[in-house]
């Protein structure tokens, strides 16, 4: 409603100068007998959002708390859907542009009433599964790794303490340390001793936990210098994956935090960032294709979650588990993101999140509706058994939820019981052993402290970017040069450039331009004005004039974020010459 609208809704008043009401910082009051009213409307907001929208709007119902005797613990946030209780939203630095539209912070009305009643009368599906915005009873999970490549399946309560992977010998190894060890520094342990900064940082705005992690890995990753020499590795295209991986996990682990720097056999090119994006870029969807066997596209999401079957497909899977996890965290080292969305389970198995039944609906949205029935119904005549079957190629398996769970019967006294024994084997059971050694990989390069303070929305930002171009935020963020230095975006060539990418290309000819350009397809987290260059400092896209004689065609600098763009005669001419470079040239590098 509009200010001037004296009309709140049903039920809703002013208070008058005589108002009792017991909480005298609510500008409204509200007679009980409305509640109803109020949570039904929010209930069918809830109902009406995207499934981005719905994983945003979840993402800080558990954080963490550090207990009176130093012991962090996870809690359930009350009230969570009240954005006062929002304290760690995406936004940029103020005066900039917003990370990304889907991320930000559903807003709802601030209405006092939806914070008072706790207490359900009734536990129904809305409640039990989604974690409305009105509260929620529904128990949550996480996982704990162990050194016998185990995860623990912890139930969220008061006395469950939040630790992080203990690595043997205090190095950064969960296995036998055939490859390592690195021992932990001084300030690593003071963090894993003493969770409280963590805890402080974590309730901090998205982009200042950002910075706050990159001076962490500037005291993690070791630079030039010192006699130390960046890895290098050399890549054959047509055997990308095979060549990665045979490299990458030859490193130990000091090697794993140097810079990396990569060549392609065969290219003149001199990797100094470009190439190194573009390579994480191939790496990451060779390893992502169905086709290898690993991941799989989960359908309701997008997003590309881990294949229990990789067994089958790969004998060496685990291994290349292994890989992944090095390479997710070597990505965010090295800042760079890939276009690809990774499933809400594996993020949260990095970080150690909890996972609750409302997790199953943006993940597996029909075994989400059958739980739901389950939960709300009566099971005593459906012949279930503590069991689950799945396909696997084509033949069906039937796995025990619980020892002997063929032979034990679902009734509507144990079923809460079998709800959680199928939840714990969709997110976890089933792909126990692949979670273990990607989150393997991924601490031997970057401890799991340091990406604690972070929620599972914030982590795929740093992984992904953003995966839809603002071109208006493109403009913004670009500088101009040569021919172009004094008339900029008002330069006849430029008008016509920005018009093209706006009205004539494609979201995908777009991103193969930022592709070309960049050395990869996808925007940073913070928006164009985070390219970097290769010396790691922030370098916007630039466009300089070039002469068509000399160069027909444009011509990129993908380690400067550098386009040379020639000056045309017609908008036909630039169209035909960028479609021209982007198709033909978006990937492989030589030298001037």
């Amino acid at each position: 409603k509009d200010e001037e609208d004296d009309d709140l809704g049903p039920g809703i008043e002013h208070p008058t100068e005589n108002s009792n009401d017991s909480d005298q910082s609510s500008s409204i009051r509200i007679h009980s007998k409305y509640l109803p009213w109020i949570k039904s409307s929010e209930n069918r907001r809830f109902l009406g959002l995207t499934q981005g929208q719905k994983s945003a709007r979840r993402r800080k119902m558990w954080q963490r708390k550090l207990k009176e005797c130093g012991q962090a613990i996870w809690i359930r946030v009350p009230h969570w859907g009240d954005k006062s209780n929002m304290n760690s939203s995406l936004p940029a630095p103020p005066n900039k542009v917003p990370v990304s539209r889907e991320q930000a912070e559903i807003k709802y009305d601030d209405i006092e009433a939806a914070r008072l009643d706790t207490k359900k009368e009734t536990q129904n599906c809305r409640d039990y599964f989604e974690d409305e915005p009105m509260g929620s009873t529904s128990p949550g999970y996480f996982s704990s790794l162990s050194t016998n490549k185990k995860i623990e399946w912890v139930d969220v309560s008061e006395d469950a303490k939040i630790n992080f992977p203990l690595f043997k010998n205090g190095g950064n190894n969960l296995a036998e340390p055939e490859n390592s060890c690195l021992e932990e520094e001084d300030w690593l342990k003071s963090l894993r001793s003493d969770p409280s900064p963590l805890i402080e940082i974590s309730m901090k705005p998205f982009w200042q936990k950002h910075v706050w992690l990159l001076n962490q890995f500037r005291l993690l990753q070791l630079p030039h210098g010192a006699g130390l020499e960046a890895m290098r590795i050399e890549i054959r295209r047509d055997h990308l994956l095979e060549d990665s991986f045979s490299q990458v996990m030859s490193m130990k682990m000091g090697e794993l935090r140097r810079w990396l720097r990569v060549q392609f056999v065969g290219e003149s090119g001199i990797d100094a960032g470009g190439i190194e994006r573009e390579w994480f870029a191939l790496v990451s969807k060779s390893l992502l294709d169905p086709q290898t066997g690993l991941f799989l596209i989960e359908k309701d999401s997008g997003a590309f979650g881990i294949n229990p079957s990789s067994g089958v497909a790969n004998e060496m899977h685990l291994e290349y588990f292994r890989f992944a996890g090095r390479i997710l965290a070597n990505l965010l080292l090295e800042q760079a993101s890939i276009p690809y969305l990774i499933s809400i389970s594996i993020l949260k198995h990095l970080l150690g999140s909890p996972v609750s039944f409302s997790d199953l609906e943006l993940i597996d949205s029909e075994l989400f509706k059958h739980l739901c029935w389950i939960k709300n119904n009566s099971v005593e005549n459906l012949g279930l058994s503590f069991t689950v079957a799945s396909e696997h190629f084509g033949a069906m398996e039937v796995t025990d939820l619980i020892e002997g769970g063929s032979l034990v019967s679902v009734t509507d006294q144990n079923k809460d019981d079998y709800l959680k024994q199928i939840l714990q084997n969709r997110v976890l059971g089933r792909v126990e052993a692949q979670i273990w050694y990607l989150a393997f990989g991924f601490y031997e390069v970057i401890p799991p402290q340091l990406i604690s303070v972070f929620d599972y929305c914030e982590l795929s930002h740093l992984i992904s970017g953003i995966q839809e171009i603002d071109v208006e935020d493109w403009k913004e963020n670009t500088s101009y040069h040569g021919e172009y230095r004094f008339a900029k975006e008002k330069h006849p060539n430029i008008v016509t450039f920005w018009k093209i990418i706006e009205e004539e290309f494609t979201g995908e000819e777009r991103s193969r331009l930022l592709q070309f350009v960049t050395g990869s397809s996808c925007v940073p987290p913070h928006g164009f004005k985070a390219l970097q260059s290769n010396d790691g400092q922030f370098r916007k896209f630039n466009i300089w004039s070039a002469n068509k004689i000399e160069t027909p065609l444009p011509k990129a600098h993908t380690c400067f974020n550098k386009l040379d763009l020639p000056i045309y005669e017609s908008k036909t001419d630039l169209l035909n010459g960028l479609i021209t470079a982007i198709s033909f040239a978006s990937v492989g590098f030589g030298i001037d």
